[in-house]
């Protein structure tokens, strides 16, 4: 999926996640590095969500479905 958006990254755990070309998101899910669901949404049927984390400084994995398939990507929380 090319038409997505991550701002900032990295940030405090403020997220702004924006998808373009008439896309919508599904749902987005968020890991710890050992595999733990840290945020969850479903049901988004949205194309701009904002996700506010409170989790730990660190990396994590973001998984968000749209209807354009699935994208994948790594944020930084500072």
């Amino acid at each position: 999926v090319d038409n997505i958006v991550l701002y900032p990254n990295p940030s405090k755990g403020d997220f702004i996640v924006t998808l373009s070309n008439n896309d919508v998101i599904n749902s987005v899910k968020i890991y710890d590095l050992t595999g733990r669901i840290v945020y969850e949404n479903n049901n988004l049927f949205n194309d701009e969500i904002n996700i506010n984390l409170s989790v730990n400084t660190g990396i994590y994995t973001m998984i968000l479905d749209s209807h354009s398939g699935k994208f994948t990507s790594k944020i930084s929380v500072e």
